[in-house]
């Protein structure tokens, strides 16, 4: 395998194509091959968790483009005719409500119900979308009731939507710029993909580089002085990061492991190694519909309203550290 640093000395920078740098307190998301991201995304927009949870973590969409980007991943599971919408989203129990989305972001909620020409998106271009997280009042507690009645800007969420390919390689120098800066990471795997080569090298390259060449960049950055998330002593990242294991709807097993022990089952000789790198981080498992998608021709739908678990956890969990800070 080769190292992160001799990737890092090969890869030459890219322009950012007009699009401002993450601020230093947002937190970037990236997957690997198969994890759902998209579907990931857009079941933090169109659910917040219950009333009563102790954190309530909501995502907004902060642009007409990533509003649009999400509405384009719920229709594409409609099981209507393509381009004809389908049910919205936001009408679950646990939905955010109108009067939050408009105190909070006024219209940039997605409406699934638009037409769009083609729902089975193909990314072609890449292209970084923001998103904004906010604490939602409570009702946990009678003390919670009194001191949390208004929403709070917390953080931004930056995902970057690139071709599938991109995925695989190396991680884009512009995109690892970005994870420099930022609060927190999000990693999604999934752990009932199989590579053609095996689990346990597949996620060894992934994160290599991934994590692995963050480690280097912010190890140099550390040497120039910089005020960066790395001990220098240790040689380990500092910053939090949520390692996510998806779509465990896909199988009995996978909704009733414990997430270090799926984790560690998913990844093998790979869990260690990350062990290592990282000070700062957790395991979570999660599922951003609630069940299995069935294939019609050459779509995959979902049949009935989505049931998401856990999604707003890894999420949750990155804002506390910081309070903790």
């Amino acid at each position: 395998m080769e190292s992160t640093s001799n990737a890092a000395a090969r890869s030459t920078s890219r322009s950012l194509d007009g699009v401002p740098p993450a601020s230093s307190d947002s937190i970037m998301m990236w997957g690997a091959k198969g994890s759902g991201k998209s579907i990931y995304i857009a079941s933090l927009v169109y659910w917040s968790p219950p009333a009563d949870a102790a954190r309530r973590v909501c995502v907004l969409p902060a642009s007409s483009a990533a509003a649009e980007w999400v509405a384009d991943r719920v229709r594409s599971l409609g099981p209507g005719e393509p381009g004809l919408g389908t049910r919205d989203w936001g009408l679950g129990r646990d939905a955010i409500t109108g009067d939050v989305i408009s105190a909070a972001v006024g219209n940039s909620r997605p409406s699934p119900q638009s037409r769009v020409p083609s729902p089975q998106y193909k990314t072609l271009v890449e292209r970084r979308l923001d998103f904004r997280l906010y604490t939602l009042p409570t009702t946990a507690g009678p003390i919670t009731r009194l001191l949390n009645t208004e929403s709070r800007y917390e953080a931004s969420l930056n995902f970057w939507d690139v071709p599938g390919e991109v995925y695989d390689g190396d991680i884009p120098p512009n995109i690892l710029r970005e994870m420099t800066r930022a609060r927190g990471l999000i990693l999604l795997i999934n752990p009932s993909f199989v590579p053609d080569e095996g689990r346990e090298r597949y996620y060894m390259r992934f994160f290599d580089r991934t994590l692995g060449r963050l480690k280097f960049a912010l190890a140099d950055a550390a040497r120039r002085g910089e005020r960066v998330p790395f001990d220098i002593r240790t040689n380990q990242l500092t910053i939090p990061v949520a390692v996510c294991l998806s779509q465990i709807d896909r199988a009995p097993q996978f909704m009733d492991a414990e997430p270090k022990a799926l984790f560690e089952e998913t990844v093998g000789d790979t869990a260690p190694v990350l062990y290592s790198w990282l000070t700062r981080f957790d395991i979570f498992k999660l599922t951003a519909l609630g069940r299995p998608l069935r294939r019609v021709g050459d779509r995959e739908v979902l049949d009935g309203e989505p049931q998401p678990k856990f999604v707003h956890l890894p999420i949750s969990w990155i804002v506390g550290q910081h309070d903790r800070t």
